[in-house]
């Protein structure tokens, strides 16, 4: 995920992992428990990998974490029902 926000200082980049934990100016923080980022690593580290970070000041920042899944072969009659963008929708049955 690329984010255009305010990004993140390189001191508050290993707090923002935390539960609880929010991080830039408190007047421009936006309504949360700080809980996000916390319970997706916490997910991501369930299949064998992690969230990675890079954020400039001003720039925004960028989120990714990379994963091995098993190919899981299912036969079935598809039909693709939609294309929206890079987004679409298949229907199985």
């Amino acid at each position: 995920m690329i984010d255009t926000g305010i990004g993140i200082s390189p001191q508050q980049l290993d707090k923002i992992f935390q539960p609880f934990e929010q991080v830039g100016d408190t007047q421009l923080r936006i309504a949360g428990a700080g809980l996000g980022l916390a319970i997706s690593q916490q997910i991501v580290k369930l299949m064998g990998s992690k969230i990675n970070v890079k954020s400039q000041l001003c720039q925004g920042s960028t989120f990714w974490f990379d994963v091995t899944l098993p190919v899981i072969y299912i036969v079935a009659k598809a039909e693709i029902t939609g294309i929206i963008g890079e987004v679409f929708t298949i229907r199985v049955g």
